[in-house]
């Protein structure tokens, strides 16, 4: 009768309490297919109104598919977990009896378990992140002369995997190194300079990955780490799917 959509006094209800609220709209409303946008003149202008009611009181994240509304889902729970933690909601219990109160512990240990989850998937996200921006320039001297080839992060982590796995020997990381730089450079005739095979050391240290330690001479990936290696066994994609997620 008042016009307004279940979705948005739900929202409303939450703003008056005061309640936190995560905001995700879809970035090209357009592109989707037909048979999914609202088409009725009307209903489709109280979807606009609401739009811009949530984008004028909330931060709003925009999503373009799926993956990444899942992504943008987990990051903006973790964050709501860690920012303005708020006790669970359970009904009124008038008998204390035994069955009533295995159902609310069995609903507190799920509740936890996906909270844990979720956290834990952000930090994963964010750990990807981080290591799918980086690069590192290897120094190179062939015939005489010094050039350099830049190496991605992922392309570090996709070659070294499986020794990363079993343990990776300092002294053979200049041998992996090499074989992976013949295949892409499709050329022998080159030497790598020191200074690059520490960088491959710092790097792994750095970010993490692994560690050889002061008195180590090999190093395996550390477990909360492991999930990187994921993107050993995906296809390289071109143009933009570069930047998606692993897992």
């Amino acid at each position: 009768l008042d016009g307004l959509s279940f979705t948005e006094k739900e929202y409303d209800y939450a703003v008056d309490l005061g309640i936190p609220i995560c905001a995700f709209i879809h970035e090209n409303i357009e592109k989707l297919e037909y048979e999914k946008i609202e088409k009725d003149p009307k209903n489709f202008e109280r979807l606009n109104a609401l739009k811009e009611k949530v984008r004028s009181n909330k931060i709003v994240r925009f999503w373009k598919d799926p993956e990444d509304l899942e992504s943008s889902v987990v990051i903006s729970l973790t964050h709501i977990f860690n920012d303005k933690p708020r006790p669970g909601w359970s009904r009124e219990i008038q008998k204390d009896s035994r069955e009533t109160l295995e159902k609310i512990n069995k609903m507190n240990t799920d509740l936890e378990y996906w909270r844990n989850k979720a956290i834990s998937r952000g930090r994963e996200i964010k750990s990807y992140e981080e290591v799918s921006s980086a690069e590192i320039t290897v120094q190179l001297r062939s015939d005489g002369t010094a050039h350099s080839h830049k190496v991605s992060a992922q392309d570090i982590i996709r070659h070294f995997a499986s020794f990363l796995y079993e343990g990776l020997a300092a002294d053979e990381i200049e041998n992996h190194l090499r074989l992976m730089l013949e295949q892409r450079l499709n050329d022998e005739n080159f030497e790598i300079e020191e200074i690059s095979i520490r960088d491959i050391k710092l790097f792994l240290e750095v970010f993490n990955i692994a560690d050889f330690g002061p008195n180590r001479d090999y190093a395996e990936i550390n477990e909360d780490k492991k999930f990187l290696l994921k993107a050993a066994f995906l296809p390289q994609k071109k143009g933009e799917l570069d930047d998606e997620i692993p897992f």
